[in-house]
């Protein structure tokens, strides 16, 4: 897996506009150099600001590579495009949410 370290990515930020008809694999060249790649042995687990740019390649060894995803968001924010075996399951559903989710806009 690797990273963008933070001053990259201020960088890759203020370039963003002229990257947007790049594909993955053309800003992935782009950045190659300045990639910080972590090496998580077995047992291990890693824990970052998903903001960062991140990613890993394709995998070329013997060996399967398993992960886990796990993220953090809001009752409110999109899902958007949800594909087979992805999902969101509530954690913990505060006050300040119910109260919003009872919401009912006017006229409506």
């Amino acid at each position: 897996m690797f990273l963008l370290p933070p001053n990259y990515t201020q960088v890759l930020h203020e370039r963003f506009a002229m990257n947007r008809d790049k594909s993955n694999e053309d800003l992935f060249q782009d950045i190659k150099d300045d990639l910080e790649w972590i090496e998580i042995k077995y047992g291990q687990i890693l824990l970052f600001n998903q903001n960062l740019p991140h990613g890993n390649r394709a995998n070329n060894e013997n060996e399967t590579r398993w992960s886990m995803n796990c993220r953090f968001k809001s009752v409110f924010s999109p899902y958007g495009d949800k594909k087979i075996g992805e999902f969101f399951e509530p954690v913990t559903l505060r006050p300040a949410s119910r109260i919003g989710m009872q919401y009912h806009f006017p006229g409506g």
